[in-house]
């Protein structure tokens, strides 16, 4: 226990090491937008708890209501803690230090999962605490609902986390046996990322399959919601489990005494399986598995290379940026996450999206505009803003950005080549996105014209995340993580980003709400529609030339001032 404590101490330590070259002014803004954001986001939560109360009284899904609730607290886990788990536990710079300690490999590893732990409970807790506060006074609950649910914000966060600790060891395995090892890590890292969101679409795919009828008769939507609860609860078992005993639902035929032991033991019984499978796994193999990760960067296996000189500059620095994102798995998770998750987000919407071929044809086509709107402004907000990447393109080069001047490259060159790698990646995941959308789609050609006018603006956005890097980049950092995570200044393009998608949401939709509520000017707000997406271009053309200007003007000014 007293090492398992002076681990913690000290990575704690070091994840909140405080940064000279911060200023205050940006961590004021960025502390602002993310409260502003925060505050959206649990309004919106809290607002649909609120309005959908009643029904859930009347139709009895209390407990149903309850698990959906975890179950948005483990997908935020899933998203935000996954890759942290990696980064942590296999990709840090530390590890070998940690493991040189005279203490076991279990204590190192349970010592780096309880740090990860810690932030996520941080963030679950901020989101699910007041919806369970506001689920709770709606749905007239007793007191043994707020202290089995807070149990459950502290304990759930380390079920997602246990089990992708779990699964990346013998991932690294598979991984040791080839030769490029930073290569390979970052590519199982993004695969097991992306089949965490797989396993989680599978998910909702089976628990959406219950028969609603047309979409307007609501007691059959209310059976197909039942029916697919049901199904639900049987798959998130321990989550359900935990949901039925804060709700004092009885299971199985059994009364109320009976049904709540029942459900502390299956949600005790399945955390302490998986910790014991966690726990000898990190005894078994966890050292031996970051032992053989690390030992490859400095075993020479006598091979021969042969080193071939590139004629083309541009092209020679593009595959110097992509080998050192994609060799660092923690920058490869963060940079390419985009074009993972997106088409992920976006299937799965559109796959569990309301059947209205029964419903009015006025509404019908309201809900297919608002679907081909909501398509485009997630690639908006994510294949454009998630590109972390050109966010911080200068900032990872490290201390090694000074080797950079050196090269007989100019500025310009190296600027060049960076962005063309950005915009390959960010245009990856819009085009991605665009092609789940047309095949799941119910507006496909809302899709087509905003794919028009997101090819300028991600040009103009990856042009502007490059330049507002150069002006000032985070360059004394030790870890990886420490240049991702508490780089304040790669998040503001990401916050800018996001406030034009809603922006882009609310101008772009105004129109369809007008005509479902005004349908006799349909001609005229038709004409609207057509300015305003005329409108949208331009401006995304004017910010495209804009920033690409000032980027190319700037650069060699900005590249000279930069010091190490």
């Amino acid at each position: 226990m007293k090492d398992w404590l002076c681990v913690i101490k000290l990575l704690v330590k070091s994840m909140f090491k405080k940064n000279t070259n911060e200023r205050k002014g940006l961590k004021i803004f960025v502390g602002f937008s993310l409260a502003l954001l925060y505050a959206v986001i649990l309004f919106g939560i809290c607002s649909t708890i609120v309005a959908i109360a009643p029904a859930l009284i009347e139709y009895e899904l209390q407990s149903e209501a309850l698990m959906l609730l975890f179950a948005v607290g483990i997908l935020v886990i899933l998203i935000f803690g996954t890759t942290s788990i990696l980064t942590v536990l296999y990709f840090s710079r530390d590890t070998e230090f940690f493991m040189s300690l005279p203490v076991s490999p279990s204590t190192v590893f349970f010592a780096k999962l309880t740090t990860v732990y810690l932030g996520m409970l941080a963030l679950e807790a901020a989101i699910m605490a007041p919806c369970l506060i506001t689920l709770g006074v709606m749905l007239k609950m007793s007191a043994v609902f707020y202290i089995v649910g807070f149990f459950a914000v502290l304990t759930l966060p380390a079920l997602p986390l246990m089990l992708a600790s779990v699964i990346a060891i013998p991932l690294m395995y598979v991984v040791s046996l080839f030769r490029n090892k930073g290569a390979m890590t970052s590519i199982v890292a993004i695969i097991m990322f992306g089949l965490f969101f797989a396993g989680y679409y599978i998910i909702i795919m089976n628990v959406s399959s219950g028969d609603a009828g047309d979409g307007t008769d609501i007691s059959a939507i209310v059976i197909g919601i039942k029916d697919s609860l049901k199904k639900a609860a049987d798959i998130l078992l321990p989550i359900s489990a935990v949901a039925r005993l804060a709700t004092l639902t009885p299971v199985y035929g059994l009364g109320v005494g009976l049904s709540s032991l029942v459900n502390t033991a299956i949600y005790i019984g399945f955390t302490a399986v998986l910790f014991l499978i966690a726990y000898l796994l990190s005894n078994l193999a966890y050292r031996k598995g970051v032992s053989r990760m690390t030992e490859g960067s400095r075993r020479n296996d006598g091979k021969h290379r042969e080193f071939k000189s590139s004629g083309n500059i541009t092209s020679a620095l593009m595959r110097t940026e992509w080998r050192q994102m994609v060799r660092t798995p923690a920058f490869a998770i963060n940079c390419l996450m985009c074009v993972v998750i997106l088409p992920l987000i976006i299937g799965v919407m559109n796959f569990t999206a309301v059947d209205m071929s029964g419903a009015a044809a006025e509404d019908a086509e309201f809900v297919k505009g608002m679907y081909g709107l909501i398509n485009i402004t997630i690639l908006f907000m994510m294949g454009v803003g998630l590109n972390y990447g050109a966010s911080t393109c200068i900032t990872r080069e490290g201390e090694s950005f000074g080797f950079g001047k050196s090269l007989p490259v100019t500025p310009v060159q190296w600027v060049k080549a960076k962005r063309i790698v950005y915009l390959l990646i960010s245009y990856a995941a819009i085009v991605l996105g665009c092609i789940v959308s047309l095949f799941t789609a119910q507006d496909i050609w809302t899709v087509i014209v905003g794919l028009g006018f997101l090819v300028p603006y991600n040009y103009a956005f990856v042009n502007f995340a490059i330049y507002y890097d150069l002006t000032a980049p985070f360059l004394k950092w030790t870890t990886p993580r420490e240049a991702m995570k508490r780089n304040f200044k790669g998040m503001v393009p990401f916050l800018i980003n996001m406030g034009m998608s809603v922006i882009f949401m609310f101008v772009t939709l105004s129109p369809k709400i007008a005509m479902l509520v005004m349908p006799e000017y349909a001609a005229a707000i038709g004409m609207l529609t057509v300015v305003i997406w005329g409108v949208l271009y331009i401006v995304a053309f004017i910010l495209a030339f804009v920033f690409h200007r000032k980027l190319t003007k700037k650069a060699s000014a900005l590249y000279e001032r930069i010091e190490i």
